[in-house]
């Protein structure tokens, strides 16, 4: 039998392609870092010039990367949940660029505003990843929750707020820890900075994460408000809880027993009206799937969501 079109060809994983890359440029980095920590100065009076500590932290922080990439995959498969494909390569290449790109290759120090560029990322990306954890919790059947768009928003940006604090408490106790730079609080030849410049990089960095965080929320509230019981991830959410399939199981065998009857009678038409509290999710949801159950009977079926357009 011959295939046809692409039916044949294997589709990418991008998310395990982007993974293992990352992934194996560490472990090629780290190699490298060990091998030139032995040849680097412990002082050095050259601008740029790396020492040892600038190595053993940069050693430290590819051992890191490499546990970032690590770690999302042992939660996906210990707890059961899927982190979005495409958050996963976000995820994957900020890793990259943040790293491999940053701290091995240099790129802080010889492309401008790539600290500036990454910091934006983050936040946008601790947004993305605000959204996963209330998806999961929502998910969650131990969890009860039925978060509002506006409060999922709020807590995103709540939640990138906070990891890109927590990122500054990291540069400043890795700063004190190794006497290196990373809060850009002394120029290159080692004189310290005084009052606002020293503040400029980490008060920039927050200003950044800020915006990034901000237009995250901002995309994903406007997304989730328009958000209907008619898109895939909405009706997944519904069909997957147990008091769903519940409720249609009853009501499905209150129809089949019904519509007979009806019909018996000389009935033309029935009416079937299905409510919830904004008439836009859970109704829609249930509506669209007993019209295919009733339509799976060689009935006509006409389905009209009467609150689906409501603000």
């Amino acid at each position: 039998m011959k295939k046809r079109g692409n039916a044949g060809k294997r589709k990418i994983n991008w998310s395990a392609f982007t993974g293992w890359f990352v992934l194996l440029s560490l472990v090629a980095a780290m190699i490298y870092i060990i091998v030139v920590l032995v040849l680097a100065p412990s002082h050095t009076q050259i601008v740029f010039e790396r020492t040892k500590s600038d190595y053993v932290l940069m050693l430290l922080q590819c051992a890191l990367g490499i546990v970032a990439i690590i770690g999302p995959n042992i939660l996906q498969k210990r707890h059961n949940f899927i982190i979005p494909s495409k958050m996963m390569v976000l995820y994957t290449l900020f890793l990259y660029g943040a790293i491999f790109l940053g701290e091995v290759m240099a790129f802080y120090y010889n492309v401008p505003h790539w600290d500036t560029f990454l910091h934006g990322l983050s936040g946008a990306m601790l947004g993305a990843l605000g959204y996963t954890v209330i998806s999961v919790l929502n998910r969650s059947d131990s969890v009860p929750v039925n978060l509002s768009p506006l409060f999922v928003a709020f807590f995103t940006f709540c939640f990138a707020m906070t990891m890109g604090m927590i990122w500054e408490i990291y540069e400043f106790s890795v700063d004190s820890l190794f006497g290196t730079n990373m809060q850009k609080f002394a120029f290159e030849d080692g004189t310290g900075k005084i009052g606002q410049a020293a503040l400029m990089d980490t008060m920039k960095d927050l200003i950044v994460d800020t915006i990034g965080a901000l237009t995250m929320s901002i995309i994903g509230y406007i997304s989730l408000k328009h958000k209907t019981g008619l898109d895939p991830e909405v009706r997944q959410y519904v069909l997957e809880r147990e008091e769903t399939a519940g409720l249609q199981k009853r009501l499905y065998d209150l129809i089949d027993y019904l519509i007979p009857l009806y019909c018996n009678e000389g009935k033309s038409q029935l009416v079937i009206a299905i409510g919830c509290t904004g008439g836009k999710h859970r109704s829609v949801t249930l509506t669209e799937e007993l019209a295919k159950h009733i339509a799976e009977s060689g009935r006509r079926v006409m389905v009209n969501h009467r609150d689906i357009q409501k603000t």
